[in-house]
């Protein structure tokens, strides 16, 4: 096994999602409707062999973490308190009349692939955002402004994500 997020285990993460019928859209719409939010976010990754997604709506001025299953229905939702800024995301997005579906039809349609994860912070009441697609073999991180255009894109190595954080040394 990988690291769950890694471009080998987003193929298997896409294998998955395709044997549900699902997408990405579809996933932030299931969450939408169960949150009755707005979606500012989105993870997917693999967990001890499947699919695990994510799908983070603003509900008021909390941020919830809305927990989609391999068959695209959504399940547990708890806060995710880690989460800031979301709330000036939301007022950005509404704005700006942009959805999160397009975020992330910008993304796949730039990148040619699927989308996996997208990333999204506000800066001075514009809303900017990083989807991550698996496009062929390569993870490509596509930047998409606040209109929701697509204007650039990189290999990425992983999806972004909770990343492990470096232990302190003994003694030190």
């Amino acid at each position: 096994a990988h690291c769950g997020k890694c471009a080998e285990d987003c193929k298997e993460v896409l294998k998955q999602m395709e044997a549900g019928k699902i997408t990405a859209a579809s996933m932030v719409a299931a969450a939408e409707t169960h949150s009755k939010g707005k979606a500012v976010g989105m993870m997917c990754d693999l967990e001890k062999g499947k699919m695990d997604a994510d799908v983070f709506c603003m509900v008021g001025d909390k941020v919830q973490a809305v927990e989609i299953d391999a068959t695209g229905k959504a399940g547990k939702m708890e806060e995710a308190k880690d989460m800031k800024g979301m709330g000036d995301v939301a007022k950005a997005m509404d704005a700006a009349k942009l959805t999160m579906a397009k975020v992330l039809e910008a993304g796949e349609a730039h990148s040619k692939g699927k989308a996996l994860a997208v990333t999204a912070k506000a800066t001075a009441g514009k809303a900017s955002y990083e989807v991550y697609c698996l496009a062929g073999d390569k993870l490509q991180n596509v930047k998409v402004d606040d209109a929701g255009k697509a204007i650039g894109m990189e290999e990425a190595k992983m999806l972004p994500g909770n990343e492990e954080k470096p232990k302190p040394k003994p003694g030190g």
